[in-house]
């Protein structure tokens, strides 16, 4: 994450851009309703602090709405975003079925990161398997998994 400030600014920018490009793609993706991705659009006023309240509002408002709303409905393609989405917020895969974190309350720089692969996404064709593709990436250079790890490990 580079040391800007996620701003309102930065999310209308980022949430514009789905939009757009869901537009341009509506055709060719499976979204239910483009016109709904709302997404990160108008989330906080002001710079975000260490603030729960806040990270719960970013995280369903901002990062697990516009998932919902850009990723299509078939669970086996969207089971891999979902996952490496919850390492890289937690830090952890599961053990034993059990992850021991939970995504939701992380603090708002930890969510920096998932709005700043959101934000590369959106310049993309908003395909589901790139946004996998920039997930796994990510979590292997944070070191939250292993580099011999593949998407088809989270199928």
């Amino acid at each position: 994450m580079s040391n800007q400030q996620l701003d309102p600014k930065r999310l209308s920018e980022i949430t514009e851009r789905i939009l757009k490009k869901s537009k341009e793609a509506a055709e060719n993706i499976l979204f239910s309703d483009p016109e709904e991705i709302v997404g990160l659009k108008g989330l906080s006023e002001g710079q975000f602090e260490a603030d729960p309240e806040k990270a719960y509002d970013l995280y369903y408002s901002g990062i697990e709405r516009t998932l919902t709303l850009s990723l299509p409905k078939d669970k086996l393609i969207t089971r891999p975003v979902r996952e490496l989405k919850c390492i890289l917020l937690t830090g952890k895969e599961k053990i034993a079925g059990i992850r021991g974190a939970d995504s939701r309350m992380q603090n708002i720089s930890t969510m920096e990161a998932m709005v700043d692969i959101l934000d590369e996404w959106s310049r993309t064709s908003l395909n589901p398997m790139e946004l996998a593709n920039l997930l796994l990436l990510k979590n292997k250079e944070l070191g939250y998994i292993s580099n011999e790890k593949e998407i088809s490990d989270y199928l």
